[in-house]
């Protein structure tokens, strides 16, 4: 199984919860192994898997960061500039 994530570019927020899915199948984990790392629910999990319009930032920063994943910033007119901005 890889352990290198490409980029991928999301181009509206109806794509995060595939993602977050697709992240959490990568490392190999459960629903309910996820929630216990994010010490959550396997149902708060489900449904941010399901439709993640109502996760906040502040989450969304915590599960990307579990994952070992991250965001990047990138300016749509420039997207090869190197000075993207990554938190």
């Amino acid at each position: 199984m890889p352990t290198r994530l490409d980029a991928i570019a999301l181009h509206s927020p109806e794509q995060m919860p595939k993602l977050i899915r697709s992240l959490r199948k990568r490392k190999g984990w459960s629903q309910i192994e996820l929630a216990d790392k994010l010490n959550t629910t396997q149902q708060a999990i489900s449904r941010m898997e399901n439709d993640a319009s109502g996760l906040s930032l502040k989450n969304l920063f915590s599960v990307l960061a579990v994952l070992e994943a991250k965001i990047s910033i990138v300016d749509a007119h420039e997207p090869d500039k190197p000075e993207s901005m990554e938190w």
